[in-house]
């Protein structure tokens, strides 16, 4: 089934249309396209205006976004989880490509201990003064060298100690 849009004047499918059920049919007049472009030149055009009203609208609908963005998360969790480990990758400069090989080279175990991550993924371990990555760390062991600040007195203290 076809209907034409009132602003560019095409016969399109009724998909491209969004819905109104305030109209006859159900459908906008224009179609998504046309509204598209109207909007974005709106926008555009009213850009305080339009700051202004959507944080009016974020302000009076927090627990609502909330609920969304719970939700969305929810559905989108192995994108979220994806996303949020290549921006921590690249602090480092590493890609996710990158650390797969690292994790390859290194058995898929702690560069220090030897063991294997059970519950996440092993850290990045990079010298705090130039950035230069070292290798894959579990977490207890990239704590412990994270306290002792990439001091070799402070392990050697401990060593002495543990004597």
């Amino acid at each position: 089934m076809n209907k034409f849009c009132s602003k560019c004047k095409q016969k399109k499918s009724i998909s491209a249309f969004h819905q109104n059920r305030s109209r006859k049919d159900g459908l906008c007049c224009q179609c998504k396209e046309c509204v598209s472009v109207t909007s974005k030149i709106y926008r555009q055009n009213n850009r305080e205006e339009c700051i202004t009203r959507n944080k009016k609208w974020c302000e009076k609908n927090k627990k609502r976004r909330r609920e969304y963005a719970k939700e969305y998360d929810h559905k989108h969790k192995e994108q979220g989880v994806r996303r949020n480990r290549k921006s921590n990758l690249k602090k480092y400069g590493l890609t996710l490509e990158q650390y797969d090989e690292m994790f390859e080279a290194q058995n898929g175990v702690c560069a220090i201990c030897g063991l294997p991550e059970l519950t996440r993924r092993l850290a990045v371990d990079h010298n705090h003064l130039t950035g230069r990555v070292r290798g894959l760390l579990c977490s207890k062991c990239n704590m412990a060298l994270g306290l002792l600040y990439d001091n070799m007195e402070f392990v050697e203290g401990i060593l002495k100690y543990l004597g």
